[in-house]
This record gives structure tokens, sequence and C-alpha cells, in this order.
């Protein structure tokens, strides 16, 4: 074997590293273009659900108290009143829930970001990501309550409905 004969060894073992690199390169990319796609259908939705939660709520909230202007000043009134205003209530507390979660949420990435931008090494990298991570949950079980609330408030405003027609039926 010659000098030549190793040359091309060399070479082909120089091409085939930077193959190999291109293609760890290659899939590295693809793997974060995937993830940020991840990342911001993740962030669209749920926005898109506290959002809804928000508005549910509080148009919920709205036509109870529409319903109960109605029947302000009449006798089947007293009937109904508590009912509804817990409604009302349950109502509150759902868009309260959704917009500490939206603040909680804000939060939660802000630090993420923090743990992410300053390269933060050992304890004060673990700490923070406990932090953001806590938040995190914190912000996604006000967003699960703020649409349990709805829930509940709108089986309270059937059931104030039902009352309503009971009572009107028979009297």
């Amino acid at each position: 074997m010659g000098r030549g004969d190793r040359m091309s060894d060399h070479d082909k073992a120089m091409r085939q590293y930077e193959h190999n690199k291109w293609l760890r390169d290659y899939e590295s990319r693809e793997r974060l273009q995937l993830f940020t796609a991840h990342v911001t259908a993740v962030s669209s939705l749920s926005s898109i659900a506290l959002n809804s939660s928000i508005l549910a709520n509080s148009a919920s909230a709205g036509a109870v108290l529409v319903f109960l202007s109605s029947l302000w000043g009449k006798p089947t009134a007293a009937i109904v009143v508590d009912a509804a205003l817990w409604s009302v209530s349950v109502f509150a507390v759902g868009i309260f829930a959704g917009m500490l979660s939206a603040g909680f949420g804000y939060l939660s990435q802000l630090f993420w970001g923090y743990v992410d931008v300053r390269s933060l090494q050992g304890n004060k990298r673990k700490t923070l990501s406990i932090f953001a991570f806590s938040l995190q949950i914190i912000a996604i079980a006000l967003g699960v309550s703020a649409i349990s609330a709805f829930g509940y408030g709108a089986c309270v405003g059937i059931n104030t409905l039902h009352a309503a027609k009971a009572a009107l039926l028979g009297s």
C-alpha cells in the first residue's frame, strides 16, 4: 500500500464524517422545527381554551342576569333568585380562575424563558425549573377550574330554570 491508498481511505473517512455530521445537523434542525411547531400549537390551543372559558362564563353570567331582570318584581322571582345568583357567582369564579390561569401561564413562560436564555447551571437551573413547572401546573389547574365552573354554573342555571318552570306550572 502506497501513500495514495492511505489518502484515499482518509478522504473516504472524511467524506463519511462530513455526511454523518450533515445528517445529524439536519435531524437536529428537523426535531427543533417539530418541537417549535408543537409548542406553538399547544400555546395556541391553550389560549383558545382559556379565552373560550372566560367568554363562556361571562356570557352565561350576563344571560342569567338578563333573565333575572325580566323576573324582578314578580312573585315568581323569589323562587329562582337564590339559585340564579349562585350560578352567577359560580360563573364569576370561573372568570376569575381563567384570568388567574392566564397570569400564571405568563409567569411560567417568563421563568422558562429565563432558565433557557441564561443557560443557568446546577441548583439555580433546577430551582427555577421547578418554580416554572409549578407555575405551569397552577395555570393548568386554574384553567381546568374555569372550564369546570362553566359546567357547574350551567347545571345550576338549568336546575334554576326547571325550578322556575315547576313553580309557574304549579301556581
